[in-house]
């Protein structure tokens, strides 16, 4: 044998054809390594061993043992409700039921190059081995956002079960032509309309979520003393199965845009439809306005919905001429899915975000209460975005800035039993789901559906300013939903 400093051939070569051999130190591998494997999932999560048996359901001997190499006894197993059948046990909102084991059989290569059939009948060790992706997928489910407030068993990370009992169980109305939203129609439509995932950012509450570390200098940059907002903006209307699809021309992104035909019917409402034109009392007509006969120009959001196929189609200056409709950005959505923009593109949104889903609705403030995060504009941002944004749009390298995507929250402390119902509904949506930073335009404006049946805000939500709020980020361990 060729002089060698490699350990491993020197082992290799004492150990020649001894299979027994090779199967012993093959397990002394798998030991060491599922032992190193629990120990980081949990100090990764900051955990002590006390804190995680806490959370696993089970006893602090239990973990040691689990991170203890040369331990030799059932691990899991002598956990005192392991003798449960848990695997049709119902996953927490937004959480993975953990896969099928590798039971008899299952094969593992190692490091050392052997590779062994480990049998739990036939191993001291085999319970640990067999529970252990049970295991890490538990603690991946528990620990996503590393551990809960003190005091409480529920995860960070997580959406409101509420929600999606109130959703599930109210029966979707049946329509045969396109319903416009501002109508009581439109409202029995979309309360029983689930968007997106529960496990979706837009669903996610965030009222625990620690404090961005540059929070304070982000909403500095952004105006402490400036109010909030609000824009009578994004409309949209709803399609029934079966709306026939048209072509929609793409003169301005159409590399950044999602190819049609679009389920457009003839009364698209267009940004600002109709609480804008009622309150300036000009007299004009929808189809004056999807031709833009005023010389408005302008972003000219228009958000269809088709519920019954789970899809969002929006548009970015969507326009109707002789020749048919034109838009400058067409995205599509898929309600059922968490799928985003492909990274770098731009949606009907600067931040590559959908718009309906942050839009505030009839619906939600008569039933009081907002289920979901919204969207809020500022002046200046950053040439960066964040999850769950998928664009930036702006040159601006100031550290201070916030990049698209940004979530903020107004929040806990202040104090909003004193404000009307409506608008006390949306600032307690705001302190428990916040607002995604998704386009430049006014300081701190949110966006909130031009329906006539919605008062007047401005005089109230003025009262609030940007020191109310706080920017946030996911708890340690968050991976996004997929």
């Amino acid at each position: 044998m060729a002089k060698t400093r490699d350990a491993l051939k020197i082992i290799d070569h004492m150990i020649g054809d001894d299979v027994e051999l090779r199967h012993m130190i093959a397990e002394e591998s798998l030991n060491v390594t599922v032992a190193q494997m629990i120990y980081d999932a949990r100090t990764s999560a900051g955990l002590t061993q006390q804190e995680l048996a806490q959370l696993a359901g089970t006893n602090h001997p239990v973990i040691a043992r689990l991170e203890d190499a040369d331990y030799e006894g059932h691990s899991l197993s002598q956990s005192p409700e392991s003798s449960i059948d848990r695997s049709n046990d119902p996953c927490e909102e937004g959480h993975s039921p953990a896969p099928t084991p590798p039971w008899p059989g299952y094969s593992t290569t190692w490091e050392t190059g052997f590779t062994k059939k480990v049998n739990p009948k036939e191993t001291p060790m085999a319970s640990r081995l067999a529970l252990l992706p049970i295991f890490i997928a538990g603690l991946t489910s528990f620990l996503v956002s590393g551990p809960p407030p003190a005091g409480s068993k529920k995860p960070r990370v997580h959406g409101d079960p509420a929600r999606l009992e109130r959703i599930r169980a109210t029966k979707m109305p049946k329509f045969t032509k396109p319903v416009m939203f501002d109508t009581p129609e439109a409202d029995a439509i979309v309360s029983a309309l689930e968007v997106f995932p529960p496990d979706n950012p837009w669903n996610l509450d965030v009222s625990d979520w620690p404090l961005h570390p540059n929070s304070k200098n982000i909403i500095a940059s952004i105006g402490p003393g400036k109010p909030l907002r609000y824009n009578p903006d994004m409309g949209y209307i709803l399609v029934p199965p079966g709306q026939k699809k048209i072509e929609v021309k793409l003169v301005g992104y159409p590399g950044e845009s999602d190819k049609g035909p679009f389920p457009v019917p003839d009364k698209t409402p267009i940004e600002g439809w109709p609480v804008h034109y009622l309150r300036t009392k000009k007299k004009v007509t929808l189809e004056d306005i999807q031709r833009d006969a005023l010389k408005e120009d302008g972003d000219r959001h228009a958000l269809v919905v088709d519920p019954a196929q789970g899809k969002l189609y929006e548009f970015y200056q969507l326009k109707k001429t002789d020749a048919g409709w034109q838009a400058a950005q067409s995205s599509i959505f898929d309600l059922k899915s968490n799928k985003l923009r492909p990274d770098g593109w731009t949606s009907a949104d600067a931040a590559g975000l959908p718009i309906f889903p942050a839009v505030v609705r009839y619906d939600e403030l008569k039933r009081g209460q907002i289920e979901h995060a919204l969207r809020v504009t500022v002046v200046k941002t950053k040439r960066e975005y964040v999850y769950p944004a998928t664009h930036y749009a702006s040159r601006r390298t100031d550290k201070d800035l916030p990049r698209m995507g940004e979530r903020i929250r107004l929040k806990r402390s202040f104090d909003v039993s004193s404000f009307s119902k409506d608008v006390r509904t949306i600032l307690k949506g705001l302190q428990q789901y916040g607002m995604f930073v998704a386009d430049n335009g006014i300081d701190w404006a949110i966006s909130v559906a031009p329906d006539p049946r919605i008062g007047v805000l401005h005089e109230e939500l003025r009262k609030i300013k940007g020191s109310d709020f706080e920017v946030v980020q996911p708890p340690a361990g968050y991976q996004p939903a997929k």
